[in-house]
């Protein structure tokens, strides 16, 4: 399965791995200090390590999934099996052993504990659907800023007019050298791309009395297991049995994160949902604000960046500081 996520890496247009064999992982012979150390085992060591949430264990940052048993990984088993208690802590994972048995205990997203996961799985939903009032304020917020770039661009300053809601555009997507019907056409996208994301957000009812996006947008992510655990929020590329590009899905790795980063990495999301096919018009991740990447891209590929919509709207609704302290690299941004 194909997804758009926002993992705060560069993996655009991400692969779901969906195994639903639910088989444990393996290992044919010691991973860690002392081990064997073969490298197909200590991919599968890794990748399994990289899905522990933090507070469970997890590795941070992630390990490099190089199969080469270093220092890092060594340190990755160490910390795992201290913070699960183990009774033996030697940072060696050994086939069938104790730390192999809480590994595969935490693949399911965090621990055997059913009801754990589902109070963990509905405050999560519960923070994202209260953010919702938020995020439409500054998509909403958007829409007029950019209105307002328009009126600037067509009859300049004036009386009614002033150049500052056409200068915060210009700083989140670079028009400067471009001609001013390139200026118009550009200005016009994003304020549709706005427009198409306060529709999802407002919600309707259809006909048989069900409500279309709004609340009903947002899901939780069916395959923690088996998703990038980078990724903190994706939309499906395509539906299948279980995914469906009508909804926003969340994943483990927001959990803990402060209620501005669910609101931001809506707006994120909402780019990726009310985009299309055509190359185009879609709506991909060039660049990311927690690496600050988003600063370096031209015009044309903040057009097509989900990051720079998320941005303009979030600064514009609650300020420069509440963003920056959600990515601190922006303070490099004028």
């Amino acid at each position: 399965m194909r997804v758009k996520c926002d993992c705060e890496s560069h993996c655009l247009k991400a692969d779901l791995a969906i195994d639903g064999s639910g088989d444990d992982i393996v290992i044919s012979a010691s991973v860690g200090v002392g081990g064997a150390n073969r490298p197909p085992d200590v991919v599968t060591v890794q990748n399994a390590l990289n899905r522990v949430r933090p507070d469970r264990g997890g590795p941070v940052p992630l390990l490099d999934v190089d199969g080469i048993c270093g220092s890092k990984t060594n340190a990755a088993i160490r910390n795992f099996q201290t913070k699960q208690q183990l009774a033996v802590i030697d940072g060696r994972a050994d086939p069938n052993g104790a730390t192999m048995r809480a590994l595969n205990a935490e693949q399911g997203g965090g621990g055997s504990n059913s009801q754990d996961r589902q109070q963990r799985e509905a405050n999560r939903l519960a923070t994202a659907i209260s953010t919702m009032p938020d995020t439409r304020n500054a998509v909403r917020r958007a829409i007029g800023l950019v209105q307002a770039a328009i009126d600037f661009t067509l009859v300049g300053a004036g009386l009614t007019t002033s150049d500052e809601p056409f200068n915060f555009v210009n700083k989140h997507f670079k028009f400067d050298g471009l001609s001013r019907d390139h200026t118009l056409a550009d200005l016009q996208i994003i304020k549709t791309t706005y427009n198409r994301m306060d529709t999802v957000l407002r919600g309707r009812m259809g006909q048989t009395g069900t409500e279309i996006f709004g609340a009903n947008m947002f899901a939780v992510d069916p395959h923690p297991g088996s998703t990038p655990p980078q990724a903190k929020a994706y939309v499906p590329k395509e539906d299948d049995e279980e995914l469906k590009t009508s909804l926003i899905y969340w994943t483990d790795a927001i959990d803990g994160h402060p209620r501005d980063r669910f609101t931001y990495l809506t707006l994120h999301e909402l780019g990726h949902f009310v985009d299309e096919d055509d190359p185009a018009l879609e709506i991909v991740d060039h660049g990311y604000a927690f690496f600050g990447t988003v600063l370096a891209l031209n015009h044309d590929k903040r057009m097509h960046n989900a990051d720079n919509y998320a941005m303009m709207a979030f600064e514009r609704a609650f300020g420069r500081q509440r963003l920056i302290s959600l990515y601190p690299l922006l303070s490099a941004m004028p």
